[in-house]
């Protein structure tokens, strides 16, 4: 009895001993999951922050993106548009240098070539003026046109020297480019006064019909076909009778004749 109690009582301490281990081992294991469950929970917080983090930071970038990509759309607008200009701008100066060649074209041969030629001589007066024409432009073209050019066509295509001793070398470069029959003319610049050959303001003269941008030149067609005083009229009735106005004179009309009525 005696040993089968103290075998009870060993199996019985065992039992309790194994018993608080087994507690002991199971709280730990809890603990264990606990802090395991936690950790977890933290990752998944973070986690979470990070994936918020992470979509905010996309939405940004989409947003700048979608700026990016139409930053992008604008500078290519604007280049084409830079490109079209530059284009624009070079066909420009192409169909000016082209009109320019044409305009010179109506005076003579190769006249962008002789104008080159002049630049590059030296002269003894001041370089040559010309062509005339090209300082010479009608106010009314649809209704003088005609006349102006009929009457003073001769001189749109001349040349003007300063010094007698310029007039070889200058014939020389129109010979050299096919103008040997240019007119060249020699005159002084004189900015002498021609008003008092002008007819009273209401009547209209080639002088008043024209704009003629250099003075010199103007000049230069005073001395030569005196427009100043020359009148223009619609036809000869009328330039007869403004003729008779002013006692004398001459005057070129619309059909195209000249009447002159002397003192």
């Amino acid at each position: 009895m005696n040993a089968t109690n103290r075998l009870i009582e060993n199996y019985t301490k065992r039992i309790a001993d194994e018993t608080e281990k087994l507690e002991q081992h199971t709280q730990a294991k809890r603990d264990e999951v606990d802090r395991k469950l936690k950790d977890a929970q933290q990752e998944l917080r973070d986690a979470e922050k990070e994936l918020a983090d992470v979509r905010t930071e996309k939405q940004a970038k989409h947003a700048e993106m979608q700026r990016l990509a139409a930053d992008g759309e604008q500078a290519e607008k604007a280049r084409e548009d830079a490109k079209k200009a530059i284009m624009d701008a070079q066909a420009a100066t192409a169909n000016a240098r082209q009109q320019e060649d044409n305009a010179l074209a109506v005076y003579g041969n190769n006249m962008k070539q002789v104008l080159e030629m002049v630049q590059r001589t030296q002269w003894k007066g001041q370089p040559p003026v010309g062509p005339l024409g090209t300082y010479v432009k009608v106010k009314d073209p649809k209704r003088w046109g005609e006349v102006l050019r009929m009457q003073l066509g001769g001189h749109m295509s001349a040349f003007a020297v300063t010094d007698a001793r310029d007039r070889p070398v200058l014939k020389r470069i129109l010979n050299q480019t096919g103008n040997a029959g240019t007119t060249i003319l020699i005159s002084e610049v004189d900015m002498f006064d021609f008003s008092h050959g002008e007819p009273p303001s209401n009547v209209l003269t080639v002088l008043r019909a024209l704009d003629i941008s250099d003075p010199y030149v103007l000049r230069l067609l005073v001395n030569a076909h005196n427009i100043e005083r020359t009148v223009l009229a619609e036809d000869r009735a009328e330039g007869d009778r403004i003729l008779k106005s002013l006692r004398s004179g001459v005057a070129w009309t619309r059909d195209t004749y000249r009447v002159q009525r002397y003192g």
